[in-house]
């Protein structure tokens, strides 16, 4: 599909993940998100495609990878 969203700080990106999905009609199955932070675990394992940055923490590369 080629969507982008980049996620801009003024909302949370649980609130923002779900703006998106609703806004394209997609399921959470359907998007990627990256991550860098212990704050992102939750939506890594909400989405298809979960990326961790080469510098995260190791439960968070653990959570990228499925």
């Amino acid at each position: 599909m080629g969507l982008l969203s980049i996620y801009d700080g003024l909302v949370s990106k649980a609130i923002a993940l779900d703006a998106f999905l609703d806004f394209h009609g997609l399921s959470s199955e359907e998007v990627a998100f990256i991550g860098d932070h212990y704050a992102d675990i939750p939506l890594l394992q909400r989405v298809g495609l979960a990326v961790a940055v080469e510098n995260t923490f190791p439960e968070e590369k653990a959570d990228s990878i499925r």
